[in-house]
């Protein structure tokens, strides 16, 4: 009651539904009076009129439902492409002198980190987690080859190698560099899906805006 007391649109469906019950009552009270066929057509009247109204807020419920996991999946894309033009700057200065290599190291695993922290932020929503049916790192989790636990202890892998020393020669270079190379194949990963879902969204989208009523 609190819901219907709070929105126009509840309260008046809820009107129209007890109007529709007094209605008939009445009509089947008066079954001799020339007005039953008159009290029956209101009836019917504001039957069709409720059902029409609770299918078009379904649909847009659906729609906005829609819109909502669609905004999740472009952010995610948006991150990972952010991320990309943080590892084409991390290049430039992959064999700069220590600090300046340390500098852009931090920088690009920052940005990478993002996407499971934002991705991880997101499992707390209870109303995306409602819409996707599921958490949204199980989401990703579905995929072969992704692994949210196994992304962020990537994470903490890679800044123990980091912070084990302050020298980086070659060869911890290349170490970084193979774990960095693991992490963003696993973000590929989450990019493709998540575009592949945002077409799926679209296709929907249409589906709804195109149907009956």
């Amino acid at each position: 009651m609190k819901k219907i007391s709070k929105y126009q649109h509840l309260k008046c469906t809820f009107w129209i539904g007890i109007a529709s019950v007094i209605v008939l009552v009445i009509s089947f009270i008066m079954q001799d009076s020339p007005f039953v066929s008159i009290l029956q057509n209101i009836f019917a009247g504001l039957v069709t009129g409720t059902v029409v109204t609770l299918i078009s807020s379904l649909k847009s419920k659906e729609l906005k439902d829609a819109e909502i996991e669609d905004e999740f999946m472009k952010e995610v894309r948006e991150l990972y492409r952010s991320s990309r033009a943080a590892f084409g700057e991390y290049k430039k200065h992959r064999k700069e002198q220590d600090d300046t290599y340390s500098d852009a190291i931090y920088e690009l695993v920052a940005e990478l980190q993002e996407i499971e922290d934002f991705i991880g932020m997101k499992n707390k929503n209870a109303n995306l987690v409602r819409i996707l049916g599921k958490k949204p790192s199980d989401f990703f989790d579905e995929e072969e080859n992704y692994s949210f636990s196994e992304q962020n202890k990537r994470y903490d892998d890679l800044y123990e190698c980091i912070n084990s020393s302050l020298v980086y020669d070659e060869e911890k270079r290349k170490t970084i560099d193979q774990q960095i190379e693991a992490i963003r194949r696993a973000h590929s990963i989450v990019n493709r899906k998540a575009l592949n879902r945002s077409n799926e969204i679209s296709n929907e989208k249409i589906e709804i805006e195109t149907s009956v009523p």
